[in-house]
């Protein structure tokens, strides 16, 4: 082989790598941008997600604590025994670790 052939085979495989290199390129830079842009729709329908999760809390806190009300507004007496209960038997437990 001549060396003109080398040279011409040399430029030739310098060419193709030069060519690969960029397509491999322009692949990572594409899967980048689409890895980027799914990261991106997950995080807003993470977002969304989270934001319906706490709407609910709160309309359960709402309706727990109107029921709650309710029922304390109606039914005072028993509050008022359940809540010396509960007073009494976190004496006995504070009296007992002494």
């Amino acid at each position: 082989m001549g060396s003109g052939n080398r040279s011409n085979v040399g430029h030739e495989v310098q060419e193709v790598v030069h060519e690969a290199a960029e397509r491999l390129g322009a692949d990572l830079s594409r899967t980048a941008r689409d890895a980027r842009e799914a990261a991106e729709e997950l995080a807003q329908a993470l977002r969304r997600s989270a934001g319906d999760v706490a709407e609910r809390a709160r309309d359960t806190t709402t309706e727990a604590t109107g029921a709650l009300r309710t029922s304390i507004r109606e039914h005072p007496l028993v509050w008022v025994g359940a809540g010396a209960g509960v007073g009494a038997l976190i004496g006995l437990l504070l009296t007992r670790r002494r």
